[in-house]
């Protein structure tokens, strides 16, 4: 199998959080059935493609658990390559020049667009071990000029889980600060879209929707 330099994506310069949470999916998520999710975590990090790992550290246990299975490393290793050619055949990624003996590409505008899609297609609500007890209230007044964006947050609020009050009252108990900021940079609807935390809940329906995930964060 032949081997190659490493490859360097550019950090394209995502939020701490936003960081914090692709590396958590890298390290979840096996190699074999989400290699191209895996590589677009990746380089939304600004991480390293070599022959033994893809971001520092963050296959350390699957490494380790695959140290002594050659053919499934070699396969692990097939995989995301074939998915990075992909990403250079679409356009997604511009090379940039060697450093240090290593290539180094970044994102074009047809590849921002890509991690976007799939930032936004595995967003989701951390469970805390404990609750804190405050429920979270996104409330928005979204203009009729954009109503297809108005239309696509709801649908991702529900998909998420969240709890609607009103039409424009959704609630979920865990923390989504980071999540609900995303979505309105996303949808660029950052203006009309904010989020409260409230000590009570009045709405007996709410409390029941989330009975189930509330037990075991209490």
């Amino acid at each position: 199998m032949p081997k190659h330099k490493p490859i360097r994506f550019k950090d394209p310069g995502f939020s701490k959080e936003i960081k914090e949470r692709l590396e958590k999916f890298i390290k979840h998520y096996p190699i074999a059935s989400s290699a191209a999710q895996v590589l677009l975590a990746s380089i939304a990090i600004g991480g390293v493609l070599t022959l033994v790992s893809i971001a520092p550290g963050a296959f350390s246990v699957l490494a380790r658990s695959l140290a002594s299975k050659k053919r499934a490393k070699n396969e692990r290793y097939r995989k995301l390559w074939q998915n990075f050619h992909r990403l250079k055949q679409s356009r997604a990624l511009a090379y940039k020049g060697e450093i240090n003996g290593e290539q180094v590409y970044e994102l074009t505008a047809a590849g921002k667009t890509k991690i976007r899609r799939f930032l936004l297609d595995t967003l989701e609500i951390s469970k805390p071990k404990i609750w804190d007890g405050k429920w979270k209230v996104v409330i928005f007044d979204i203009p009729e000029r954009y109503r297809s964006a108005r239309q696509a947050l709801k649908n991702k609020l529900s998909e998420l889980g969240f709890y609607p009050l009103q039409k424009s009252v959704w609630v979920h108990p865990f923390p989504c600060e980071t999540e609900i900021e995303f979505l309105k940079n996303h949808f660029n609807i950052k203006p009309y879209v904010h989020i409260l935390h409230v000590n009570e809940m009045p709405s007996g329906k709410a409390i029941y929707h989330f009975k189930d995930i509330l037990k075991k964060s209490i």
